[in-house]
């Protein structure tokens, strides 16, 4: 109704797991601990005298296996199909293998998600695989073979404003909030819902005839 320009993209996130069932005394993984004396992103380095956090918490780095890759390049047919593009410098664990044919490995960063939480995020295997795969995908890390999944990794394709239309003008982002996603970034719209135009590929059908995206999480 307002003649803007939409298009499409896709990004996703791993399976979350229960870091008490994660082996950290796994010979394979490498531990990433936190810096001694950080240094702020503030140019004016006005948090320096500011106390850290009661607390850190070391991450660790682990790899894939060669059943890994195995795994993912036998369980492609299993991934929802999507309309979108996928993000260009975080790929889904689906998309490095495809991309790195000759690669044997790839990275996994196993990050606490805070101080008091036992959840475990795995930077760098996000897919919307079944919950079935995802498990053995997940058990063929080393470190991970008993880890339990708390919540399935999931993917969610979304429309937004072409950025190239936006104006030195608050007309855009007043006429049409978008959550924040007119030029990824609007302080106006990002207090506002976001339209009904977002689907998340492994949480919701998708309307007959709008999208081919499936839930991820359905066999």
């Amino acid at each position: 109704r307002l003649g803007l320009r939409l298009a499409r993209l896709k990004t996703g996130t791993p399976p979350r797991l229960d870091g008490r069932t994660v082996d950290w005394s796994h010979p394979h993984l490498v531990a990433q601990p936190s810096e001694p004396d950080p240094t702020f992103l503030s140019l004016a380095n006005a948090l320096r005298t500011a106390p850290l956090a009661p607390g850190v918490v070391t991450c660790y780095m682990t790899t894939t296996s060669e059943e890994t890759l195995a795994l993912v390049r036998a369980s492609h047919g299993c991934l929802p199909l999507y309309g979108g593009s996928g993000p260009r410098y975080c790929p889904s664990l689906a998309a490095k293998v495809e991309r790195f044919p000759h690669a044997t490995h790839h990275q996994v960063w196993l990050e606490p998600e805070g101080l008091s939480s036992f959840v475990v995020y795995p930077n760098g295997i996000s897919g919307a695989y079944p919950p079935h795969v995802q498990a053995r995908i997940v058990a063929s890390i080393p470190g991970l073979g008993a880890a339990d999944i708390v919540q399935p990794a999931y993917d969610v394709e979304y429309e937004y404003v072409d950025p190239t239309q936006a104006a030195p003008t608050p007309y855009l982002a007043a006429a049409a909030p978008s959550d924040g996603r007119v030029d990824a970034s609007t302080p106006l719209s990002s207090r506002r819902p976001a339209p009904r135009s977002r689907r998340a590929a492994a949480a919701t059908s998708s309307s007959p005839g709008r999208s081919s995206a499936r839930p991820a999480t359905r066999r």
